[in-house]
């Protein structure tokens, strides 16, 4: 039989760890993870949880995610959307911090390179746009998670409805059933006090010819 696919809050839950453990888990070890994509949804194979238990105690171990990956039978092609936004940040502070200890005066500063600030420019627009698509697929992933949390309290209400449904039509069957009975023991009973009825009639009608016969005369009587 095979195996019902999960979701990543179920994967979450069972491996142990929270919902934004997952989250991050999910985006830089994905290529490991076996999943599958159904609408908007990511469907997680039921192995994944021991996987992603795994990743979280390789983690929590020291090992770098590189290592990770390739350990778990992966190959490392890039590094993930918040990996590159980190280091961007800090290789740029850290750029922003040599510069200000290596400034030197204008007239002596070498001249920039053609194009480099456009260049600066589209990364950070690109850098941006990044954080904007990672805010809005956490916002979805919400959404999602909301509307099935709201699918199964409906699901449940209406279980409830069917149970009650079917316990009022099993005391209908059983109310019929009762009915039933009492209208053929009724039944039952006419018929049998009508044949009384009509017993009692011909032993009354029996009776009143033989009083009759009995109040003649006896030379009545012996003809």
């Amino acid at each position: 039989m095979k195996d019902k696919p999960l979701k990543a809050q179920d994967i979450a839950k069972i491996a142990g760890i929270s919902g934004s453990d997952m989250k991050r888990i999910a985006e830089n070890y994905d290529q490991v993870i076996p999943s599958r994509i159904l609408g908007r949804v990511k469907l997680y194979e039921q192995k994944a949880a021991g996987i992603v238990e795994n990743i979280s105690s390789m983690e929590k171990a020291g090992k770098a995610p590189g290592d990770i990956i390739r350990e778990l039978g992966g190959k490392v092609i890039r590094k993930s959307t918040k990996e590159r936004t980190d280091e961007k940040i800090r290789k740029d502070k850290n750029t922003g911090n040599r510069e200000k200890k290596q400034a030197v005066p204008a007239e002596k500063a070498a001249p920039a390179p053609a194009g480099g600030g456009a260049v600066r420019r589209k990364e950070d627009k690109t850098a941006f746009l990044e954080l904007k698509v990672d805010k809005l697929t956490n916002r979805v992933e919400k959404l999602e998670s909301r509307l099935q949390a709201e699918t199964e309290a409906r699901e449940k209400d209406r279980e409830e409805f069917r149970k009650i449904i079917r316990e009022i039509s099993e005391n209908i069957d059983v109310t019929s059933r009762w009915v039933d009975y009492f209208d053929r023991t009724l039944d039952e009973n006419s018929a049998g006090q009508e044949e009384f009825n009509a017993s009692v009639r011909e032993w009354i009608d029996y009776t009143d010819e033989e009083i009759d016969y009995l109040n003649k005369p006896f030379w009545k009587r012996r003809r």
